[in-house]
């Protein structure tokens, strides 16, 4: 019999192997991040579609229905990587959790931690760098259930992504630094370069995925800066 949950899942798939197929005949890692994304664009905001908790067994989420910002980032790199919905469930590990070992106290929660995972295992490369670059320390205690930390990291001025935005390459993925001492970062999107720098990404204001022109986004919110942040091609992709 076929239950509900099989239903969904198939659909989950089918949509994940789509959005492979969006970006197939491109060969540039940019180009298939722009493809698999706009594939994307209009779906829904969701609040907190992972769940789980320190006390609860971990099990993947692999959903196309909806995102928050950060899921939105990690289906699009996934299936950008990818080549079927084989690689996708590997590769979506290896991003979502340190080392690919699927558990809640595994999984990244805080953005300083992705990138860092994220450039260690391959799939991104720090681009905040160099005297422009800002250095911030943070106190992170907001997740209940991981061990609060303190880490520094750099970040871009707004008015620097502005007057560099030549610099910055669609796909790129942009991270935006809090200005609360015990978080590091409260959005994250892709760059879409054009006309007008844009970026995509999961609005919560929206309640969609969307593509609104970067410098104004960068008007309407308090930020310690941006951190830019490179994927890299991974060798079997």
């Amino acid at each position: 019999m076929t239950t509900q949950r099989d239903s969904v899942a198939r659909r989950d798939k089918a949509d994940i192997e789509a959005a492979i197929s969006s970006a197939f005949g491109n060969k540039d890692l940019s180009s298939k991040l722009e493809g698999v994304s706009g594939y994307f664009l209009g779906r829904p905001y969701l609040d907190n579609p992972l769940g789980g908790g320190p006390d609860q067994n971990e099990k993947l989420s692999v959903s196309a229905r909806g995102f928050d910002c950060v899921t939105f980032i990690e289906t699009v790199l996934a299936a950008s990587q990818s080549r079927n919905m084989k690689d996708f469930v590997s590769v979506l590990k290896r991003i979502r959790y340190q080392d690919g070992q699927m558990s809640w106290t595994k999984r990244n929660h805080y953005m300083v931690g992705w990138a860092r995972q994220n450039q260690a295992a391959g799939f991104v490369r720090d681009l905040t760098l160099g005297a422009a670059a800002r250095k911030h320390r943070r106190h992170l205690n907001i997740v209940p259930g991981v061990k609060p930390r303190t880490v520094t990291f750099r970040s871009f001025p707004k008015r620097w992504v502005v007057q560099s935005s030549s610099i910055i390459r669609t796909g790129d993925i942009l991270v935006f630094a809090s200005t609360r001492k015990n978080l590091d970062a409260f959005h994250v999107g892709l760059a879409i370069c054009g006309t007008r720098l844009l970026l995509r990404h999961a609005s919560r204001t929206a309640r969609t995925v969307i593509d609104e022109e970067l410098e104004a986004f960068l008007k309407r919110h308090r930020m310690s800066g941006v951190m830019v942040l490179r994927p890299v091609c991974q060798p079997s992709a």
